[in-house]
């Protein structure tokens, strides 16, 4: 299912794409995509939590965030009680992508 999400959104299909043409890319774009990669056919990011430790995290493309946030915020852990208002809120103060820890 993320693989054919990521395929339809625009951020990842233009980072997928970038990275396919790594090689033949200038220091500065090498840069810029340095902490992405694709395995398995899914973009990951570099998360990184100390100087030399790191995780990668699958990039959440944009069409599913709500449903994301939404079975995390409905599990009775979710800590909200299923109250929407700060789904609503996340959703309008999100800039940049969103990633899931595996």
């Amino acid at each position: 299912m993320i693989k054919e999400k990521q395929a339809e959104d625009l951020f990842c299909r233009e980072n997928k794409n970038k990275l396919a043409e790594f090689s033949e890319l200038d220091n500065n774009e090498r840069k810029k995509f340095r902490h992405y990669k694709v395995i398995d056919g899914v973009l990951y990011q570099r998360n990184w939590l100390e100087s030399r430790i790191y995780e990668d995290v699958i990039v959440v493309p944009r069409s599913l965030r709500k449903f994301i946030l939404e079975i995390h915020q409905d599990e009775p852990t979710g800590g909200h009680l299923g109250v929407p208002k700060p789904i609503r809120e996340f959703m309008g103060n999100i800039s940049g992508q969103v990633f899931i820890r595996l």
